[in-house]
This record gives C-alpha cells, structure tokens and sequence, in this order.
C-alpha cells in the first residue's frame, strides 16, 4: 500500500507542485505565442495575464491542500497525486486557459472554437477522474476538494463567457454564482453559530451537474445564439438552481429529508416528474416532430433550398440526414427506446437546424421538449432505457 508519513510526503508533493507549475506556466506562455500570430499582441497579453492569474489562484490553492492527499480514515499522507487527480489539475489548467477568453472579443475562425474545446475537455476530464481515483485506490479528500473548486470555478467561467458572447442573457450569471453563494451563506450561518446539517448524498445532483456542464460547452460553440439558447439555458439552469436550494434548505436546517413529510413530498413530485410528466412530453415532442417533418415532404424542395442558401455544401444531403435523425428519434421517443440518447441526437439536429434556417415556434418547442426528455428521462411505459445504467452514476462505481 502507497503511504508516507507526514512530513516526507508532503515535502514530496511539494516537488512536484513547484515541477507541474513551470509546466503550466510554459503551457500559458505557450498559448500566448500562438495567440499573438492570430488576434495581436496587445490582445495575446490581456489573454496570458488573465490566465495568469487564474492560473495563480488555482496553483495557490493547490499547495495549501496539498495536506489533504490522503485517504478517508487515513492520517499518511500519500507521496504521489495519482491519474485521477493528475486529470483534475489538466482540467484546472483548461480552465485557467479559458478564463483567458474573458477579456476578448469573441475570436473568429478556427480559433473561436477554442473556448468550446477547453471547456469539453475540462468535462471529460471530470468524468474520467474519480473513476481513474477509485481504480488505484487513489481517492482523496484533496481530489474530492478539487473537484469541488473546479466545478465551480469552471462554471462560472463559462458562463461568463457565454454572456460575453451573448448566447446567454446577462442574469444567467446567478448560475455560475450558486456556488459560491451558497458557500458564503454556509460562513454567513457558522459566525451566526447556527448548526450546519448535513447534505444526504444524491445521484441525481451529480447527473444535473454533469449535464448543466455539457449544456454550458454547447453555449460557447460560436454558431450558437438567441433565443435558442435563452430557452435551453432555461430549461438546463431550473433543475441545477432548484437543487441549490434545497440543498440550501437541508442544511440551514429548515429542511429535514429524512421527516415522513418531506419523505412522502418527495415521493409524489418524483413520481410526476420522472414517471408521468415525461410521458406528456414524449407524445408532446412526438407531435412536434410530425409537424416539422409533415411541413418538410410537403414542401422538399423549400426545404433543401433553405439549407443551400445557408451555405451547406450538400444542401440534399444534410436535409435528408436530419429528417432522417428526427424521425428515428420520433419512433425512439414514441417507444421509449433509449430516449435520452434519441434526445440528445434531436437536440444536436435542431440545434444546426435552427443555427442555419432560423428560430420558429414548432423548432423551440421540439427543442424544449428534447431537452426537458433528456434531463427527466422517458418515463413511465418506457420499453428500453439503457442509460439508467450509467446516468447519474460516477464513472466505474458499483451499479
């Protein structure tokens, strides 16, 4: 077993600390080089002092929990950071980078994808990191706690770039702040001296996370705006904001989940919303899909005529792909057949769709409709649901 005692392991770690931030500063210098050829060079140092910065704190932060690299239950400290919280720290390193975007415009060409790509990857990064912990026998409360700090700083990057960007409307912001307002109001209740109660576990607040961070990488693709995105952002931000607050209710105590009151409560919301609700939406988004495609074969030529004008190099082609997406996913949803996969395929089809022909209410509504299906799952007289295997479950957990 990989133990160390006290002070060597930490006199270790410490090594590797001053070794991974001359990587990470060569790795921002780096960026700044290859920005300068693209946006300038008084643009490309605004970029490297932002990431800098971000980089400084996150650097900082690491160092002074650094003590923290040990097991639960277990005083030595462990002398190597291990895969799992080696893919935090790359994600810590995507974010710094990101942050950078912060203070330009937004970046045209191939470059402008650049924000979306860090942001995806630092996701990955957070879904392969405690499975890489788990099998090394590597978990630790310093992971655990940068996992904590990256969702959070991660996400309110993100979003203030995608309100930078204008994909989002400015009090989207409350979403990147949730966090760290609820931190604030956990302090504000210990100088209070007030009992903080503690959060009972939950998969479902990891898989609203986890899909509130996929919907965020979608918000700085650069082919993306309004009011699509105003609409999806409200439906991706209600659930992760309602969870805040309950959250926020158990533990100021004015919440107790484990009261019979709040057991049966619960009991008949979930039961509508991941049982009944679903199904209307699936008959609802089904309609919807027989709209769009009845309004597309009864007009084809309009319909390819409107991709081709949109500069799409095989007009023909890419109107019979999506139809043809959309109605596997009309007979998927119909069925209940892997709904959140068929959802998620709808959502990227209506996404280009919208993005090349326009906003409409019959586009919205079946946008909507995919989304909400993609977070609540299809319910109740569901044939095949394959993704309750793994959705809301860490990556290598027992089922």
């Amino acid at each position: 077993m990989e133990t160390a005692n006290g002070s060597s392991g930490l006199a270790v770690l410490r090594r590797r600390w001053v070794q991974l931030s001359l990587a990470a500063a060569t790795t921002v210098a780096g960026g700044l080089l290859l920005l300068e050829g693209v946006v300038g060079l008084p643009e490309a140092i605004r970029w490297g002092f932002a990431s800098g910065v971000t980089l400084a704190y996150l650097l900082w932060l690491l160092w002074r929990n650094l003590p923290l690299n040990r097991r639960h239950g277990e005083t030595g400290i462990l002398p190597t950071l291990g895969a799992g919280t080696g893919l935090s720290l790359l994600r810590g390193l995507c974010i710094a980078l990101l942050a950078g975007f912060l203070t330009l415009p937004r970046p045209l060409g191939l470059i402008a994808w650049a924000p979306a790509i860090l942001y995806t990857v630092g996701d990955l990064t957070d879904y392969f990191d405690g499975y890489l912990a788990r099998l090394q026998n590597h978990v630790t409360l310093l992971g655990e706690r940068l996992d904590l700090e990256l969702d959070a700083l991660g996400l309110l990057a993100a979003t203030l770039l995608a309100i930078h960007y204008g994909s989002l409307p400015w009090w989207f912001l409350i979403l990147g702040l949730a966090r760290y307002a609820f931190v604030a109001g956990l302090w504000l209740l210990e100088r209070r001296g007030s009992t903080i109660q503690p959060l009972p576990p939950s998969g479902r607040r990891r898989a609203v996370a986890g899909l509130t961070m996929g919907f965020m990488s979608a918000m700085l693709w650069p082919i993306v705006k309004p009011p699509a995105t105003t609409l999806a952002g409200i439906l991706f931000g209600a659930p992760f904001l309602a969870g805040f607050v309950r959250d926020w209710l158990v533990v100021s105590g004015a919440l107790d989940p484990a009261s019979p009151q709040y057991q049966r409560a619960r009991s008949v919301v979930l039961n509508f919303m991941i049982r009944i609700f679903p199904v209307l939406l699936r008959l609802g988004t089904v309609l919807t899909l027989v709209a769009l495609l009845g309004r597309a074969l009864l007009d084809t030529d309009a319909w390819v005529a409107a991709f081709q004008s949109q500069g799409y190099r095989w007009p023909s082609l890419t109107a019979g792909a999506f139809a043809a997406v959309e109605l596997a996913a009309l007979v998927l949803l119909l069925l209940g057949v892997a709904g959140r996969f068929a959802s998620f395929a709808l959502i990227v089809v209506l996404g280009f769709t919208i993005v090349g022909l326009g906003y409409d209410p019959l586009h919205g509504a079946a946008l909507g409709g995919a989304i909400s299906l993609l977070i609540l799952g299809t319910g109740a007289f569901s044939l095949w649901e394959p993704e309750r295997a793994i959705f809301g479950r860490p990556r290598g957990s027992p089922p």
